[in-house]
């Protein structure tokens, strides 16, 4: 009598996608655009910053490690949807240094990519 062998394989829900983009240009004086799918539902995004490029910063309040050096937090003025996502728009100091910057969002367990981006130069007018 020949055994039969019955394999059971459960249906694994594919990760969510937990991603920050920045959308066009952060120049000086202007409105940069920010959009985050995979967040926290109904929370305040937390984003931050860093001029000082790539790096590693343990966050262990929330028990991840970023991936930018010597982080500041951006004040997002905005609350994700129940899907967790968000978008909102942030003016850019006038005096804000021109050159590289280095965006991520963090939650409790988890980061998202890491956006690099370049802060331009005020428009002149004229």
């Amino acid at each position: 009598m020949a055994g039969v062998i019955a394999y059971a394989t459960a249906a694994v829900a594919p990760p969510l996608v937990y991603e920050l983009t920045v959308i066009g240009n952060a120049r000086q004086g202007e409105r940069a655009t920010f959009k985050l799918i995979g967040g926290a539902p109904s929370a305040k995004p937390i984003v931050v910053y860093s001029l000082k490029g790539l790096g590693s910063t343990n966050v262990p309040q929330l028990g991840v490690t970023l991936g930018v050096k010597q982080p500041t937090q951006l004040s997002v003025p905005t609350k994700a949807d129940r899907n967790g996502a968000a978008e909102w728009s942030m003016q850019i100091p006038a005096n804000a240094p021109i050159g590289p910057v280095v965006f991520q969002a963090l939650k409790s367990g988890s980061v998202s990519n890491v956006v690099e981006a370049e802060i331009l130069p005020q428009r002149r007018i004229g």
